[in-house]
This record gives structure tokens, C-alpha cells and sequence, in this order.
């Protein structure tokens, strides 16, 4: 037992605590505001705080976690123990840095609550977060500044035993549109042939009417693939299906079509399926539970797991309509236009409400690497996407932490812009699986 003495235990404490010492440490602690009873609890322990206690170990705060609003923060940016670090202590502290301070900062996304500009889907750009502008943002930074806790908790009591955690990886598929061109109906198939003359795109004009006509398998049809190298690899696979109604940015087929049902049946045989909340959506509960019970009827049971289209989403509202609507488990902590981490760890935490100061039951699952972030955004040929991959678990094995990736159906037609993409994702289940 690890006993911790703080001056008040807020909930941010609290959840941090939590986060540290149960969710990374798996190791049992007690917080406590007593002093007296503090000091005469024998083993492993340390204070939390401006003011330290005699010899104990004692580790700094900057009084981020005493607080209850949100501010605007400019916490001070510099090196701990070899690691970029933010919250500087001037106090006596066994670190020169608030680590607790600073994974609270990154976990929750507090910067996201802050003023900040958005692109043209309203999406919080990572160009502005402290972990790109510092040049952190392909490191699981909080899982590295926990290791530096540990060391430095260990290195106090060498009997305190910690659990060393395994290496896991998640392969994490979009079904934006079950098909390409199956399904379509006629109004959507000559309107798209008619937009291929304009372009003056032959090949999509000749693919289209060798599906239509039962010559060639859909390009989108990649689903007994993906079943395959799942069974290959053994992999934990879970999936995202679009159901929501028809719109520009939401181009997946009707829901009660019989092809868009058969797909979400494939991909029931090999992954956990869960919801893509549409576009159109636009976190409102209604069109978001009206999406979910469209997927439980295909499946005849609850959903609880969800991924936003175009990852378009704002804390903390998103989140919260999501709670609502039963979702128990999120799958959208990462950004379009870069890899990495978003929340600054490959470790899946509980959502934090800063408006309200609540931990919740939402368990936020955060990806690094993204297929159309490689190849669209970054436009990346496969050899560079295949080292920027690599790069990305090697991070995560090294903290032990759960790698997630996100890729769609389509991005593995091995067809247009996806031509010799099916070699990246291989990679990415080979390199995956080799234990950590």
C-alpha cells in the first residue's frame, strides 16, 4: 500500500491519483488529508503539495489540481529527467516539475476548453496544442512522465512493486461506406458517372459499370481481407459503422438496405462492432440514439462503443451526448492531420468533465496512427508511412501501452489513391504483433 497525504483531496486529486496508481501502476494506495495519521502509517508514502513534511518524499505542486475553474494556463516548458515537461515547481521536490499537474493538463484536454480556432468541420486544429508546438506529440509523454513518478517512488522504497503492464494493440476499422458503387441505386450511380465524364475519369466510369454489371468485385468490398489477416494475426479488432441519414458529408448507403446491413453482419463476424456518429449528427442525443438503435436492430444487441465521423467533436459536449446515449466506450482521442497522441498517452482513461469536475464511466480510447493521416494529410508514399509506423510502436512497446489504429474498408481496395497501401497495412499487423 502506497499512502499519499495531500492538504485536500479534490476530485481532480483525485481522478489523477486514480489515473497514475491504479490505471498504470495497478498498485494499491490510499490518499489522505489526515497528517497525523499520515505520519504515523508506516512503508511506502509521499506528500502532494506546495509545503513538504519534514523527510518524507515529497513531490511539488503548482496548484492546478487545488482548483476547481478553468483558467487559462501557461505552464512552464522545459526538461525532466531527459523528457519534455511542463509545470515547474520552485518548491523542494523529489521532481523539478509537477508531473501530476501536467498529466491532469494533458488527459483531460484542458486546452480544448480553452479559446481556440477550429478548421472548416469545427475540429480543434493539433497544430495549437502545447504537444505539437513543443515537438512532443509522437511520444506517449504522460505514460513516460508516470515512469518517471515510478522510478523516483521506487528508487525511495525499493519494495514498492508496481505492475509492469503488457504491450496491446487494437486494430480499429471505419465503415464510412459499406460500398462504392453496390447499392447506390440508379439516382446515385449515373450521378456519379456523370461526375466521372466531367473529370474525364475513364477508370471510374469502366469500374463502376463492371460492378454494376457483376464483372468485378466492389473495390469496397474488402471485408473477407480484413477478416483474414485478423485470423492471421490474432488481432483484437473493433469497428465503426455510419448509419446516419444521407448527407454531404455522410455518403454511407440507407440503413435498411439490405447491402448495408449485410456488411455490418461481415464485420460482426471478426470485430467488436460500435457506432460512427454521423456528420449530420451534430451532437444532438436524438440523431445520436436514433443512429444507435438503427445499429442494435441490425445486431439485436446494446451498442456501446462509438468513434465520430471525421472525428468532428468539442469538449465537453460531445462526450456528454454520448454518455447519454448509453456509450460507455470512445474511440475519436486523436487528430486527422497528424499522428500521435492527442491526450499525450497510449493508456485509455476515464473522461473528465472539467466543467462539471467529474470523472465519468466514459473510458476514452486514444489512436496514433490513421490511414487517411498518412496518406492524405501527410501524403506519405507506403516505404515513409511503413517508418513513421514503425517509429509510433516502438514509443508505445516501450511504455507498454495499448497501441489503436484507425483504417477504413475503402483504404484497402488496393485501387485509386489506395494503390500499394494493402503493404502498410500489413506492416502495421506484423510489426503489431510482435509481443512488446
Amino acid at each position: 500500500m502506497i499512502t499519499i497525504y495531500c492538504e485536500e483531496i479534490t476530485a481532480r486529486v483525485s481522478y489523477t491519483f486514480e489515473f497514475v496508481f491504479n490505471t498504470v501502476f495497478g498498485a494499491a494506495y490510499m490518499l489522505t488529508a489526515d497528517l497525523k495519521a499520515f505520519t504515523n502509517i508506516p512503508g511506502a508514502k509521499f506528500t502532494y503539495g506546495r509545503k513538504s513534511v519534514g523527510e518524507i518524499l515529497h513531490f511539488g505542486s503548482v496548484g492546478l489540481l487545488a482548483e476547481t475553474e478553468v483558467c487559462e494556463q501557461s505552464p512552464d516548458v522545459g526538461e525532466c529527467r531527459g523528457y519534455p515537461a511542463l509545470f515547474k515547481v520552485v518548491q523542494e521536490s523529489a521532481l523539478e516539475y509537477d508531473l501530476f499537474s501536467a498529466i491532469f493538463f494533458m488527459v483531460t484536454r484542458y486546452e480544448e476548453y480553452l479559446p481556440h480556432e477550429t478548421d472548416k468541420h469545427g475540429r480543434y486544429l493539433a497544430s495549437q496544442s502545447i504537444a505539437s508546438k513543443q515537438g512532443f506529440l509522437e511520444r506517449p509523454i504522460v505514460d513516460l512522465w508516470t515512469q518517471l513518478i515510478g522510478d523516483a517512488l521506487i528508487e525511495e522504497f525499493p519494495e514498492v512493486k508496481l505492475t509492469e503492464r503488457k504491450f496491446r494493440y487494437i486494430n480499429t476499422i471505419d465503415i464510412d461506406n459499406a460500398y462504392a458503387y453496390t447499392g447506390k441505386g440508379a439516382v446515385r450511380n449515373v450521378g456519379g458517372m456523370v461526375k466521372s465524364a466531367f473529370q474525364r475519369d475513364r477508370d471510374g466510369i469502366s469500374a463502376r459499370i463492371g460492378v454494376l454489371r457483376g464483372k468485378n468485385k466492389d473495390p469496397y468490398d474488402t471485408y473477407k481481407y480484413m477478416k483474414s489477416l485478423a485470423v492471421e494475426f490474432n488481432t483484437e479488432v473493433k469497428s465503426f459503422v455510419l448509419l446516419g441519414d444521407y448527407g454531404a458529408y455522410d455518403k454511407n448507403l440507407h440503413h435498411l438496405s439490405a447491402d448495408q446491413i449485410t456488411a455490418v453482419k461481415m464485420m460482426d463476424e471478426f470485430s467488436h462492432v460500435g457506432i460512427h456518429p454521423s456528420y449530420g449528427s451534430g451532437d444532438k442525443v436524438a440523431s445520436v440514439q436514433k443512429e444507435i438503435n438503427r445499429l442494435e436492430e441490425i445486431l439485436g444487441r446494446a451498442i456501446g462503443s462509438s468513434r465520430q465521423h471525421y472525428l468532428k467533436m468539442s469538449f465537453p459536449v460531445t462526450y456528454r451526448v454520448l454518455i447519454a446515449c448509453g456509450i460507455t466506450e470512445d474511440y475519436s482521442m486523436g487528430y486527422s492531420e497528424c499522428l500521435g497522441f492527442r491526450a499525450g498517452t497510449c493508456t485509455p482513461f476515464k473522461f473528465y468533465d472539467l466543467y462539471t469536475n467529474e470523472s465519468t464511466n466514459l473510458t476514452v480510447y486514444p489512436f496514433a496512427i490513421m490511414d487517411r493521416t498518412l496518406n492524405d494529410h501527410l501524403e506519405l508514399n507506403p516505404e515513409e508511412a511503413n517508418d513513421r509506423i514503425s517509429n509510433l510502436i516502438s514509443e508505445v512497446k516501450e511504455v507498454r501501452g495499448t497501441l489503436i489504429s484507425v483504417w477504413h474498408n475503402e483504404s484497402l481496395s488496393d485501387a485509386m489513391e489506395w494503390e500499394g497501401w494493402l503493404s502498410v497495412y500489413e506492416h502495421l499487423q506484423q510489426a503489431a504483433r510482435t509481443s512488446g
